[in-house]
């Protein structure tokens, strides 16, 4: 079986999760880690056991065929750029983006060039979601009427686990997930969206997006 070169981007807290599955994977040959942090890239290069380097022109100009991007939330839009220009199919965490204008030049970028480009909503292959999703799927619960979801975190996850914390919120953090798990569990669409949105802790960063959290039949904790 050929082994899929690929490369990842970010190798803070979920970059290394990247890294660690697709170092793991028979299918893929896990052939760099790329951060601004050369320290934090060789680091996690070492225990992986792959190359490293800081400078993402590296990793554009390389023979990798696709790319798992794990840099922070609002920082998705250049590398996924980058990488889309060079040729190399794109896996980012999500949010996708902060911005509706971000989401929609890579999304352009990606259908132009003929890149694969997707969203990592892990939750998907996570064993409860899992289950929910059978117990939907064989009608053992009956047809889907509503569903309500609600996923809260602590303060210490954008105070203290993220430098850039205050550059993001719960709307980032959060809600992609209950958002995607609900489309997914149920097979269904939204048909409305409305939002509601208060800022208390975080609001004295200059740095902090001002777009509410958006909500459709789920809830975040606020910010």
């Amino acid at each position: 079986m050929k082994r899929v070169k690929m490369a990842v981007i970010g190798a803070g807290i979920w970059g290394e999760n990247h890294a660690v599955a697709l170092s793991t994977h028979p299918a893929v040959e896990l052939v760099s880690i790329c951060d601004l942090n050369g320290e934090r890239a060789k680091k996690l290069a070492e225990k992986v056991g792959c190359a490293w380097t800081t400078k993402i022109e590296e990793i554009a100009n390389s023979d990798i065929a696709a790319v798992g991007i794990a840099t922070p939330d609002h920082a998705h839009r250049d590398p996924c750029l980058k990488m889309i220009g060079a040729g190399k199919h794109v896996l980012v965490e999500k949010p996708f983006t902060t911005t509706i204008a971000d989401a929609r030049a890579i999304i352009e970028a990606a259908k132009a060039k003929g890149t694969k480009l997707m969203v990592d909503f892990q939750l998907r292959w996570h064993p409860q979601y899992m289950g929910a999703k059978h117990v939907m799927e064989t009608g053992e619960i009956g047809d889907g009427v509503m569903g309500y979801a609600r996923l809260s975190d602590t303060i210490h996850v954008p105070t203290e686990m993220l430098s850039w914390g205050s550059a993001s919120g719960p709307e980032w953090f959060l809600f992609p997930h209950t958002m995607d798990v609900m489309r997914w569990i149920l097979g269904e669409e939204p048909k409305e969206v409305y939002a509601l949105g208060t800022k208390r802790v975080l609001k004295g960063s200059a740095s902090m997006p001002t777009m509410p959290s958006r909500r459709w039949s789920s809830s975040t904790a606020p910010s």
